[in-house]
């Protein structure tokens, strides 16, 4: 957030920053800019590639948000490019990043329907470390979610627009507005802090004549992701200042947002951004604080089991086995992991079983949040 804070405090010239905050932030934006470029080049390569084979793309978050929707281009700080092809050019698209020099991450070719029915993207594809991560989508949230999500709308509704001469696809501003409050909410369980709230206000500014409020609240109702799209309009709103029809204002209203729930949700946003908090709440992953909430110890014995015993994709993904299950290796890596999981989350479990306040308490405030999410709204 330091390239936007910079741009903003030019804005005030009265408010006194000292220099040397002065320059530090005006470093983050010069470097960012530059990275950011970068990206875009490595976007244009690929788009060409896409477009010469006739693979639709579309260009998910921050490369269309940093090009499109924020006034400069070092704006918007991220780490990787995500683009979201057809189910049945994944394939394709992987091959012609490799033709580009980027390598997988992960090993994808040899169960990709198996990936396909249980997540929404393939392993990450990277050309070097100076620059960044590309990620091929086919869609943009996993199969097993309870949602009732048609991606089928998001490509009718996608509109063309011009990355440095080569031709892509973004998402309509509504559809850019869902994904972006549900990666936020239902995804990261609002630990990413406080850029999708800034992403919001600059979307909403930005497209203010061409929003269709009344489509993105029947949209979001019908994939059942109303709850994640008011709350971080509600923070939107109420801490940034973004100015909202009463349509949305009265669905925030009676959209079963209750105050502990916004508390807990404040806390993850605003409040745990400390660095310790921060690296608390990011290791404590939904499925440690089920495990770790689960008053039944069979229960804990069956949460325990799924995640030792990924699927040979998902192991794939984390460690250098084949994704399939006649790899000899596969089995030798169950055990890593099962010394890799207990490695990560054992003295977080045992400082919750001990009773530390801080490990008890973000625990907490994240199951609360995730079950709030799961339920059916009225």
């Amino acid at each position: 957030m330091g390239a936007l804070l910079y741009f903003q405090l030019q804005s005030l010239p009265d408010l006194r920053v000292p220099l040397i905050i002065q320059e530090s932030l005006k470093d983050i934006y010069r470097k960012n800019t530059f990275f950011n470029m970068a990206l875009m080049g490595e976007l244009k390569s690929i788009l060409n590639l896409f477009n010469s084979h006739k693979i639709p793309v579309i260009v998910l978050k921050g490369a269309y948000l940093a090009k499109e929707v924020y006034s400069k281009i070092g704006l918007r700080e991220m780490v990787d490019i995500d683009l979201l092809v057809p189910d049945d050019k994944v394939e394709q698209a992987a091959k012609l990043l490799e033709i580009l020099d980027y390598q997988s991450i992960g090993d994808y070719d040899a169960s990709l329907e198996v990936e396909k029915s249980s997540g929404h993207q393939l392993p990450p594809f990277r050309k070097s470390f100076a620059l960044p991560v590309i990620e091929i989508h086919w869609t943009i949230c996993d199969p097993n979610e309870t949602y009732q999500f048609d991606l089928t709308e998001l490509w009718q509704r996608a509109k063309n627009t011009d990355f440095f001469g080569e031709t892509a696809l973004a998402l309509a501003p509504e559809d850019l507005m869902l994904h972006l409050c549900h990666h936020a909410s239902y995804h990261h369980k609002f630990n990413i802090g406080v850029r999708p709230l800034c992403d919001l206000a600059r979307i909403i500014e930005h497209f203010q004549d061409q929003l269709d409020w009344q489509a993105l609240q029947t949209t979001a109702e019908r994939w059942q992701w109303q709850k994640g799209l008011y709350i971080m309009l509600a923070f939107a709103h109420y801490s940034l200042g973004v100015d909202l029809p009463n349509l949305i204002l009265q669905a925030i209203e009676h959209g079963g947002i209750d105050q502990p729930t916004l508390a807990i949700t404040k806390d993850e946003l605003f409040v745990n951004r400390s660095t310790n908090n921060q690296h608390l709440s990011f290791k404590m992953t939904i499925p440690l604080v089920n495990f770790i909430e689960q008053p039944h110890f069979m229960e804990k014995i069956k949460l325990m089991i799924q995640q030792i015993f990924l699927n040979a994709q998902m192991m794939s993904e984390r460690y250098p086995v084949e994704s399939k299950y006649t790899d000899p290796k596969l089995y030798f890596y169950y055990l890593i992991r099962i010394r890799d999981l207990w490695q990560r989350y054992y003295q977080y479990t045992q400082q919750s079983m001990l009773g530390n306040t801080e490990v008890s308490a973000v625990t907490r405030r994240k199951y609360l949040l995730n079950q709030w999410l799961q339920e059916k709204s009225q």
